[in-house]
């Protein structure tokens, strides 16, 4: 006569299934995640193989922050030319505008998978942002990367909060979103890392290379998601 499973012996198996969900689900949610912040890693090698290829095509020396005629700003961010298509974006837009359409062609490469804004045409400046100490500003518009005493110890691109510029006197604009309070940094020299937020905090130089006595002199702190 074939056994039949009893009732208690149902309830232990559902009861073992449930154990082993509640330790494993939160695994792969971590796997995900770490998947999502390498792909916001591969996003920034391709913006700086971008800004790299600009960078060969002008004498080393990066897009100002302001035209010499103050024809528009040369920020990182591009909602402008995602949202309307602007011709005039390409001319007198924003450093990313330029990226994207001479060199990477691919908006998305300007998307953070794991970014909590929303992913439309105006994601494509509220997930990352340039270093402003490498662009200049009014008469200082012209930085070459050969300036630079350290470029691997440089930040580049990083991780942002809804703006397009990274200054050291507004650690409000970091964005901390990575799986173990981690976010992705570019720095000069082409390498990403991948950093935890006490480490970016103990290295303000990294941003303010041009500053004497860097420090995180503004904002309210770094922005946890």
């Amino acid at each position: 006569m074939k056994k039949r499973f009893t009732l208690i012996e149902l309830l232990v198996v559902v009861a073992i299934i449930g154990i082993l969900a509640s330790l494993l689900l939160p695994v792969l949610g971590k796997a995900r995640r770490t998947s999502k912040a390498m792909v916001c890693n591969i996003n920034l090698k391709s913006q700086g193989q971008g800004i790299y290829m600009q960078l060969d095509d002008n004498k080393n020396f990066f897009v100002p922050n302001y035209t010499d005629n103050d024809l528009g700003t040369k920020g990182y961010n591009g909602y402008s030319y995602y949202a309307s298509g602007l011709i005039a974006e390409k001319v007198f837009g924003d450093y990313q505008v330029k990226i994207d359409d001479l060199y990477i062609n691919n908006n998305d490469t300007f998307i953070c998978t794991e970014s909590s804004q929303q992913e439309n045409v105006f994601s494509y400046f509220k997930n990352y942002m340039f270093n402003m100490h490498l662009q200049g500003s009014g008469g200082d518009n012209n930085r070459s990367i050969t300036a630079l005493t350290s470029s691997a110890e440089t930040a580049m691109v990083g991780e942002s909060v809804e703006t397009s510029w990274m200054v050291q006197y507004r650690s409000d604009n970091f964005n901390i979103r990575h799986v173990g309070t981690k976010t992705n940094l570019l720095f000069a020299d082409g390498h990403v890392a991948s950093l935890k937020w006490t480490t970016l905090l103990s290295n303000p130089q990294w941003v303010a290379w041009d500053t004497s006595n860097p420090s995180w002199s503004g904002g309210d702190g770094f922005v946890f998601e």
